[in-house]
């Protein structure tokens, strides 16, 4: 703003009408006298002042034609004053653009002789105009209103919170007018009004439901009618929190009719060959297409499920949400999946359990062939495996992203991975999201083996860790199988990003990676806090089998066997007891993934520091990210021998003989880094 600009608009401040208005918000004496802050907030104040001087200025000479009208609530006495002139006015929009309270933060701006405010007297006086001029205008012109809606200030800044008409207000001037008139869709801007007299409303030609806020205010006003959802016949989008047990019952009903009409009762199979129904035969049905579900006051029973059935020929995509609570109640079961049938245009599935766990009926995914997103999560981490009941195989051709986390993660079956050919990301976790390396829950490596038909032999000693690789385990046919074995031998040719925890990375094997030409991203995390999980590496991990001869074939070895190299791989993030010499360390970063240049370990042992720069080294103008949760250099004379200095350390005058990058993080007990940069040009 110019000095000419900034002139006049200090004048116009310190006008009285400005100022009188700064005083009845109760903007406190220091900041009155503060030309600055004054200054910003005439210029949050200005756009709106404007807006209604220009829409009065275009509106009063014609309001006898008027339809539509914006009014601004601060000149809400203005247009009371005309109301008898709007005599085709149909719809309102109140703009709420007047403030009733200065926010200010500073406690330091309010001196002793300020008035702290609610601004609710004010309030009130401008609301119940707000609601005479709708009476007015209905008293003058009974039937004529049609729409009245509402939007607020808009976004809060330093000085004023958003403000918006009460839902009190709103809800009293809903009620005096007519139902809605054949709406194409139920949201925020026009729920209330219907809500008022949703079952005169006619919601034949509605065909989205979302937004629907506040959420306890729907639902209280609503779930006593929530017969309305049968009368909207032309529903596509459903989004909204669930109205209880039975509210799609009226649906289910619908669909089994229509199966008696067509004769097609219990031939699920038969119609899953013939492909989707044609029009005439779903002709009738509501044809919803998308649904998000959130579960509110009434925990969630059969509403899913009816949904998933009746419309089973126009699904396409179905989000769960349970009630979001702070705690995870592993004792609470939502069962969903149960009465599904064929839904061949359903493409996302996304089951979310925030307050239970997810229990999916086994033949769940053999229900969604044409997937392409699934989604199913939960906060299970502590489990028993006698408890697991594994889902049925599914073939999901279709499917690029596979996301499960908690009790979904140990029922899904794996026999499923060989279907997945255009398979993108794979995500099978069962610990809590949103931290780097969690600590994971696996259960005894006894237990975990027995249910998988596996003998244990795994032996822990406080001297040294001396368990068999896992690699190449095969089940044992003379013991009981709970659980279908994974045999790491899928072919995922699409696949970029894997991220596996817990007993899936520890059971994870490295000859998996054979069948993943384009993989970028590997993180494995099977940290625990006792430490009981070991897993060796020993190059025999580095090789699978092959029966043909190739360049990465290693002949010193009896059997001939491939080395496995996974050449687009860019980041690899490993947490847990991997336990490896230097030697195969050197083997499994340069060869294994020869295009790394972002890797992170945690917990991981037999390794040393000197290992990991001898290995790193050679490679390092193309490494961006090392993080090390091993011991960091305990001497100069240490960093000196391995080339590597504190990156604080470095003035700018040697900074010349150091590599920008990578940076090497140490880790320490507290999560905090310490950083070095490797020094270049010096042998490992």
């Amino acid at each position: 703003m110019d000095a000419t600009q900034s002139k006049n608009l200090l004048e116009f401040i310190n006008q009285d009408e400005f100022m009188n208005k700064c005083r009845r918000i109760h903007v406190p004496s220091a900041v009155l006298v503060n030309k600055d802050v004054l200054e910003k907030i005439f210029l949050w104040f200005l756009p709106k002042v404007i807006c209604r001087k220009v829409i009065w200025t275009l509106a009063s000479p014609i309001l006898e034609q008027l339809e539509s009208l914006v009014i601004s609530v601060g000149i809400i006495g203005r247009y009371t004053e005309v109301v008898s002139r709007l005599k085709r006015l149909r719809r309102i929009r109140f703009y709420m653009d007047e403030v009733f309270d200065y926010d200010g933060e500073e406690e330091e701006e309010y001196g002793p002789g300020d008035v702290r405010g609610s601004g609710t007297e004010d309030q009130n006086v401008v609301m119940q105009a707000l609601f005479q001029f709708v009476v007015e205008h209905i008293r003058l012109f009974k039937g004529c209103l049609r729409v009245v809606q509402f939007s607020p200030s808009g976004q809060d800044n330093d000085f004023f919170e958003e403000t918006s008409v009460p839902w009190e207000t709103q809800l009293a001037i809903f009620r005096l007018l007519p139902a809605l008139e054949k709406p194409m869709w139920l949201r925020s801007d026009n729920w209330m009004q219907f809500a008022t007299k949703p079952l005169a409303t006619d919601l034949e030609h509605v065909e989205y439901i979302n937004n629907l806020t506040p959420v306890s205010l729907w639902f209280d006003m609503v779930r006593p009618h929530r017969q309305f959802l049968q009368g909207c016949r032309s529903l596509k989008q459903l989004c909204m929190v669930s109205l209880g047990q039975g509210s799609f019952n009226w649906a289910a009903q619908e669909k089994r009719d229509m199966e008696t009409r067509h004769g097609r009762i219990n031939k699920e199979a038969s119609s899953t060959l013939q492909g989707p129904r044609t029009a005439d035969a779903e002709r009738g049905l509501v044809p919803l297409e998308v649904v998000k579900l959130f579960e509110h006051a009434e925990p969630h029973t059969d509403e899913l499920n009816d949904i998933a059935f009746a419309f089973s020929q126009t699904l396409v995509s179905i989000d769960f949400h349970s009630a979001s609570l702070e705690i995870f109640d592993p004792s609470r079961s939502i069962h969903l999946g149960q009465g599904w049938i064929t839904l061949p245009r359903l493409k996302r599935l996304a089951l979310i359990g925030d307050a239970g766990r997810i229990v999916v009926d086994r033949a769940l995914f053999t229900h969604c062939p044409n997937a392409t997103h699934v989604e199913i999560n939960d906060g299970t981490e502590e489990y028993h495996c006698q408890d697991i009941v594994p889902c049925l195989p599914a073939a999901l051709p279709n499917l690029r992203n596979l996301c499960l986390r908690g009790w979904s993660a140990l029922t899904f079956h794996p026999a499923t991975l060989s279907s997945l050919t255009n398979l993108d990301t794979l995500r099978i976790s069962t610990v809590r999201r949103g931290i780097a390396d969690p600590i994971c829950f696996i259960p005894p490596i006894e237990e975990l083996n027995r249910s998988y038909g596996i003998a244990s032999y795994v032996d822990i000693t406080e001297e040294a860790y001396e368990p068999v690789a896992v690699g190449g385990e095969q089940p044992n046919p003379m013991m009981e199988i709970t659980r279908p074995h994974w045999s790491w031998d899928w072919h995922l040719p699409h696949l970029q990003s894997l991220h596996l925890t817990s007993e899936f990375a520890y059971r994870f094997e490295f000859r998996m990676l054979m069948g993943c030409p384009e993989l970028k991203h590997l993180f494995l995390n099977m940290l625990t806090e006792e430490k009981q999980h070991p897993r060796v590496i020993t190059q025999a991990d580095l090789f699978t089998s092959s029966s043909s001869s190739s360049s990465n074939t290693d002949s010193n070895n009896d059997h001939q066997s491939t080395r496995i190299v996974v050449g687009k791989l860019s980041i690899l993030r490993m947490a847990g007891l991997w336990i490896m010499d230097d030697a195969v360390l050197d083997e499994f970063l340069t060869f294994m993934f020869p295009r790394l240049h972002n890797f992170t370990e945690n917990g991981w042992g037999g390794i040393t520091v000197r290992g990991v720069v001898r290995t790193i080294r050679p490679r390092v103008g193309g490494f961006t990210k090392l993080i090390l949760s091993l011991p960091q250099p305990s001497s100069e004379e240490e960093m000196e021998e391995l080339g590597l200095y504190p990156k604080d350390g470095i003035d700018s005058e040697r900074m010349s003989g150091f590599r920008i990058f990578p940076q090497v993080a140490f880790s320490n007990d507290d999560g905090e880094y310490v950083y070095y940069r490797f020094k270049k040009d010096m042998d490992g």
